[in-house]
């Protein structure tokens, strides 16, 4: 039994609840991924920072030199440009069956969801953008650690690397407002809509639980709940 507000005069037809169960298929997919890079994210700090972490090179007096630092500061770079990497993969492919979901939902229900869809492409490209900056940005900068660590008195920033690390925090910073702009008006108002569409508290919680910190682990799971339950009230005639 259909519970959403209707947008076509009529019971919607077989065409429509296939569409909307689609929809909802790929929210719950985007749910999943979520949760599983909250899961990767815990497990690999557990497993692995603790222990690198206490590698940091102090000495018995509780000093160490600059070379040793720079040294431990370049492996936690090189490990930081993996874990951006893997966590941009995610992100992206979270966020295009994001996507997918508003642009099928834009089809029945334009007004509501074509902003959303149009904003998640925003999105889509603030990520892109950030990680064409970020991740060549922490390159740069464990090759210029290793550079001090081999010079540590004469080494000195070339005018080219100067440029070329301005150049890369320049497209983290424009990729950064694309992102944010595309998290609200996109990510947060879609899912928005999507609990009133489909009247579900958990949708509309894990909505705003999307830009509050540690709250952000604990929405997906209610995401997923409540695509979950939201796909159930379409009838035994959806199909993703």
């Amino acid at each position: 039994m259909q519970t959403w507000p209707a947008v076509k005069p009529g019971r919607p037809t077989a065409a429509d609840v296939q569409a909307e169960s689609a929809a909802l298929s790929r929210i719950t997919w985007y749910a999943i991924i979520q949760i599983a890079g909250v899961a990767g994210g815990v497990v690999t700090y557990l497993l692995f920072l603790p222990g690198f972490f206490s590698r940091f090179p102090i000495t018995s007096g509780g000093t160490a030199s600059a070379s040793d630092v720079a040294s431990w500061l370049q492996g936690l770079l090189s490990y930081l440009v993996v874990v951006i990497v893997v966590l941009f993969a995610i992100g992206l492919i979270a966020v295009f069956l994001l996507l997918s979901a508003f642009r099928r939902l834009s089809r029945l229900d334009s007004p509501n969801f074509s902003t959303p869809a149009t904003l998640t492409i925003l999105l889509l490209v603030g990520i892109v953008v950030a990680g064409i900056g970020l991740i060549p940005l922490f390159w740069m900068l464990s090759a210029l650690l290793s550079n001090i660590v081999q010079n540590p008195t004469t080494y000195t920033l070339a005018g080219g690397q100067v440029a070329d690390l301005d150049a890369a925090v320049a497209l983290v910073a424009i990729g950064g407002i694309l992102s944010i702009i595309g998290v609200i008006g996109g990510e947060i108002l879609g899912l928005w809509r999507v609990g009133t569409r489909y009247d579900s508290t958990l949708i509309k919680v894990a909505a705003i639980f999307i830009i509050i910190p540690y709250l952000n682990w604990v929405g997906p799971i209610l995401l997923l709940v409540g695509a979950l339950e939201a796909k159930n009230k379409l009838g035994p005639r959806s199909s993703s």
